[in-house]
């Protein structure tokens, strides 16, 4: 007979996975994809600053439990090779298909995940599987519940599409920290055994399916580069009444510019005469051809409309390439 506080916990337990086979029990990508965990009241974590990013190229917004996942996300969605971004990810309990073969000009050679209850058993890390008892007509008996990672990147190479899983922490030391656990509890030996054995698994899943995992922290990405996306991408929502050859044509009188003294402010009052446009039409394509690197500038410094534009000196995914590489398999 379980205790009331069990019963308690075993009814939690038991919504939480109803809800997650809710929105992944059916497998979407795109704009149908649904995070296991949204970033609302009642299900993101209370001490978390939970987020959502708005995305004109997923055509929904992602879910960001934190604000060291927001800016991961961000410089996701800026990835010319981002194909999706699926945040708050189920990880398979049992045998499932690589995630990239719900994609177009996917390689059907991609290896299946093998599921964290196999990986867990494998590595003698069962105990730390989470796991709740429910009770039916023929008794009691043991209800695993998935873990959630935190952005799975679909991608696009030479090859074809793969997938690139990323798990998120504030710092490196949170990773040994177990969430959900008061904070003088949270760096006790037995949850530092309990989070490196969640990260574990983890790992080991995604890696046996050809997707390798790269821990992110606030200090991964480049602060500016950070604050520049996160102005940029609210401006690709944006829409303006011009015409696409109009567009280019402004675009290409900003590109006139970058690298000289001229600020993009100096030009704002002559293309509201050209294009008979406003203010707000010549941002948005300013910002959106920043966004889009159609108009390729220096994102590890300030962009600002009162200031001039710099040429792009180093390529970010270039300078953090190793994080969006398809793993070895």
């Amino acid at each position: 007979m379980q205790s009331s506080r069990s019963a308690t916990n075993s009814s939690r337990l038991m919504a939480l996975v109803r809800r997650y086979e809710s929105r992944q029990g059916i497998e979407r990508i795109g704009a149908q994809y649904q995070p296991a965990i949204k970033a609302v009241r009642g299900e993101a974590p209370s001490m978390s600053r939970c987020s959502q990013i708005l995305s004109a190229k997923l055509k929904r917004s992602v879910h960001v439990l934190s604000a060291t996942e927001a800016a991961a996300a961000t410089v996701a969605l800026h990835c010319p090779a981002l194909v999706d971004l699926q945040e708050q990810r189920c990880l398979p309990l049992l045998p499932a298909r690589h995630p990239a073969l719900l994609y177009e000009s996917a390689n059907f050679d991609l290896a299946w995940l093998p599921g964290t209850i196999r990986v867990a058993d494998r590595l003698d890390l069962t105990r730390y599987q989470p796991r709740f008892v429910a009770e039916d007509a023929e008794g009691p008996y043991h209800v695993p519940v998935p873990l959630v990672g935190d952005l799975l990147l679909i991608l696009r190479d030479a090859i074809g599409v793969h997938a690139v899983n990323w798990t998120v922490k504030l710092t490196e030391e949170s990773f040994d920290e177990r969430q959900g656990q008061r904070p003088l509890r949270r760096r006790s030996p037995e949850s530092v055994m309990h989070a490196r054995a969640r990260h574990r698994v983890e790992e080991v899943c995604y890696e046996e399916g050809g997707i390798p995992t790269h821990r992110v922290t606030r200090m991964t990405f480049d602060r500016m580069l950070v604050d520049n996306l996160r102005m940029l991408i609210p401006w690709d929502s944006r829409r303006t009444g011009l015409q696409q050859s109009q567009r280019e044509e402004m675009v290409d009188v900003f590109r006139g510019i970058v690298g000289t003294e001229r600020a993009p402010l100096e030009l704002l009052e002559g293309l509201c005469k050209q294009f008979q446009c406003e203010r707000q039409d010549c941002l948005v394509v300013l910002y959106q051809a920043i966004w889009r690197r159609q108009l390729v500038v220096d994102l590890f410094k300030p962009v600002l409309v009162n200031v001039p534009l710099r040429p792009e000196r180093t390529n970010p995914f270039s300078q953090y390439a190793q994080l969006f590489v398809r793993g070895a398999k």
